[in-house]
Formats: structure tokens, sequence, C-alpha cells
């Protein structure tokens, strides 16, 4: 939206037509869940780069990235309850787990909006960055990933990803699996022999 707004919510004069009641708003949920499920489904570490304002849906949004990057004039907040629509169980949830119960209540209680400073300190997001640095702070980071072991940076995103999601067991069998991966790949072989011979490791993702 132009450095203005990340993601500013849902369409409020839409809501008459598009979630005027229970029943449109499970049509309306059907279609966000689909697109939370695709982010929920990256294996890759996801990046978000927070301008503006970031409100509503738009912070459920941003939620789905494992790292988020906010400029000093961002503003995060759900004012659901100055609209008197009921919030989802599972964005609740994810918002609990990453900054608390009680910070949780008093985001969906209050309905304020709050800016980067606070959202930083509660854990809402990772970093703050000068508007005309974040994208380059981003690109840095992404660059610090790529550098690293890939099969280890994906388990620990799958065993981070399943305790959030109540760690099933298939999950905590999958992880496992991915961990053991990891100790028989080439590329643990490879760190071993870089960090003794004190030279960055060349990763193969094998």
């Amino acid at each position: 939206a132009g450095g203005k707004a990340f993601v500013s919510g849902a369409d409020i004069s839409e809501f008459d037509q598009a979630r005027a009641n229970a029943e449109q708003r499970e049509s309306y949920g059907v279609i966000a869940g689909r697109a939370t499920q695709w982010l929920a489904k990256i294996d890759k570490p996801l990046i978000g780069l927070i301008e503006g304002y970031c409100i509503g849906g738009g912070l459920a949004t941003a939620l789905s990235a494992d790292v988020r990057f906010a400029t000093p004039d961002s503003r995060f907040g759900i004012p659901a309850a100055k609209l008197g629509l009921g919030y989802e169980y599972e964005g609740l949830a994810k918002l609990a787990r990453l900054v608390g119960p009680s910070r949780a209540r008093d985001i969906m209680f209050s309905a304020r909006f709050m800016p980067a400073s606070e959202a930083l300190s509660m854990g809402l997001i990772n970093f703050i960055e000068a508007r005309d640095d974040i994208e380059e702070a981003c690109v840095a980071y992404a660059k610090t990933i790529a550098d690293n072991a890939p099969l280890t940076v994906k388990a620990a995103k799958a065993a981070i990803n399943a305790w959030e999601r109540g760690s099933r067991s298939d999950e905590v069998d999958a992880v496992k699996a991915m961990v053991d991966a990891c100790f028989n790949s080439e590329d643990y072989r490879e760190g071993r022999k870089a960090f003794a011979a004190k030279r960055k490791p060349e990763f193969k993702n094998r």
C-alpha cells in the first residue's frame, strides 16, 4: 500500500454484504483460512516486512511470518471489539502463544493501536528498522539464514511449528526424522570440518 500500510485489515464497508451474520462469516472465513493455511505450509523461513498500519486481518497475516521487521512508524492492533465482531480461535491462539495470554487480552479487550516500540517489547515483532534501511536489513537477514545449514533450519521451523500446533505425535515423529537426517547429512560433516578449519562452511542441503 505504498508504505502507508502493511495490511490495514478487511474492508469494513463490505461487511454488510460479506460478513453480516454468522453464516456469511463462515464463507468469508473459508477464504481467509485458505490463505493462512497456504502460508503455514511454507517450509522455508518467512520474513515479514511491515510498513505503516498492520491491523486486524493484516496482523493475523503478519503472524504467519517466522520473523517480522517493522518501521518505527508502524502501528499494530485488532479493533474487533470496536466493531462487535468475533475473532476466530486459531488467530487468537497464535497471538496468545506469541505475546502471552495477558498481552493478548489487552490487545483484544482494549482494541487499541500500539506503536512499533511496544510491539517489539512484547515480541510481536523482532526488529525495528528505518524506512530507508528496512528492505536492505531484511535481505541481509535472509542471506544470513541462507548461509546456514538448510536441513537444520527446516527442522527447527518444523519443530517450533509442531509445538505451536500442540505437538501431535505424527508431527513429533516427523521432526525426529528431520533431526536424524541432519545428523546423517553431508552438511553436518561439512559443518564439523569447517569449524575445525576455521572457515565458512559450504552447505549443499544434503
